[in-house]
């Protein structure tokens, strides 16, 4: 049986004795780490599992039913140890160190999956990465797909594959993969009951104030709708809404209270590979607007745009004056949506089937 050599991103344990176990067997790399055979029972997935570990949790297993699978860590050092016609599906990672000193996007020369492709250039290798083109969020790969692999599997909206060949990757990758993100909407309650009368409506942003989510188009709509109301969880700074909090984990709970008082989730980013927290939003229940470069354009959902202002002022209107019932047919649509579309099953054996071929 093949073996895939699986680098993705892997929950730190929260039984103590794994947690030492794992930590010193990747500072000494002369074991492997509770996780490497992929034993769910040895791996502290959360509940619900959130992204990105729900990518990991999800792929692991389906990749179980074809293949025998070794699961690393992105954080481990040294080498996967390949044989014939092992193969490596990897997300590269950037270099951290140079991105928060010097604002400079590279691959990490001494990350497991480059030392890897090093020591194996001729290996059957995969990447799996979210994605989107604009130049920060992407050029920073160019090296591996010269040097070492042209197959791709993306993980985004199909906003950013529709057009392939005008991308950066148009002349060294062929036409990748494209699967959405996954969720399960069972572990979702539809939580919106009811919505603030017409001309009353509020809006609620969740995540964070970096430059692709562009925020500042948020805060460019609030400062130009009359008696705006937004609220936002974020640890940065949106001005014209009111923070909520820094952080909180989406319960059930905490949703109910938030959909009480929200009705729309806005979010305007101009290079997001496809927003976790919309496809979270679509299955609570709350209306959704966005931009396509959000990752998502379905019917269902209000446009936005990421620079016109005015555009977005016209959307706010025009949610505003929806009746009841289009709310209402808007988000039983979103719902169905993403059990039809984000389904992990489906997005799972797209994966393995593509993996089949290579």
């Amino acid at each position: 049986m093949q073996t895939v050599h699986f680098i993705y991103t892997v929950p730190t344990s929260t039984n103590p004795f794994l947690y030492r176990l794992d930590k010193y067997a990747n500072k000494i790399n002369l074991f492997p780490p509770s996780y490497r055979n992929g034993n769910d029972k040895l791996i502290s997935w959360s509940q619900p599992i959130y992204a990105p570990h729900s990518i990991t949790y999800h792929v692991l297993n389906k990749l179980k039913q074809a293949y025998k699978v070794k699961l690393y860590d992105w954080r481990e050092t040294g080498t996967c140890h390949l044989k014939k016609d092992d193969i490596l599906l990897f997300q590269p990672i950037p270099d951290f160190q140079k991105w928060n000193t010097l604002g400079k996007w590279e691959v990490d020369k001494n990350s497991l999956g480059w030392k890897t492709l090093q020591k194996y250039p001729n290996c059957k290798s995969i990447v799996i990465v979210p994605y989107n083109h604009t130049a920060n969020e992407s050029l920073w790969l160019k090296e591996i797909f010269e040097k070492y692999t042209q197959q791709l599997i993306v993980i985004c909206g199909d906003y950013w594959t529709q057009n392939w060949d005008q991308s950066p990757y148009g002349n060294l990758v062929s036409q990748p993969l494209q699967v959405n993100m996954g969720i399960n909407v069972d572990e979702y309650s539809l939580v919106k009951e009811s919505f603030n009368p017409k001309g009353k409506r509020k809006f609620l942003y969740i995540g964070n104030t970096n430059t692709w989510k562009n925020t500042i188009q948020l805060e460019k709509i609030a400062s130009a709708y009359p008696n705006f109301e937004g609220g936002y969880i974020s640890s940065g700074e949106i001005k014209g809404w009111k923070k909520i909090t820094n952080f909180a984990h989406l319960t059930e709970d905490l949703m109910k209270e938030l959909a009480i008082e929200y009705d729309f989730f806005l979010n305007t980013s101009s290079a997001d590979a496809q927003a976790t927290t919309i496809l979270e939003q679509m299955c609570f229940g709350l209306g959704i607007a966005c931009t396509p470069e959000s990752g998502y354009s379905y019917p269902s959902i209000i446009p936005l745009d990421k620079n016109d202002t005015n555009f977005n002022i016209q959307q706010i209107e025009l949610i505003q004056k929806l009746s009841g019932d289009e709310l209402r047919t808007m988000i039983t649509q979103n719902r169905q949506i993403a059990a039809q579309n984000h389904n992990w099953n489906a997005i799972t054996t797209q994966i393995l089937d593509f993996i089949k071929t290579i």
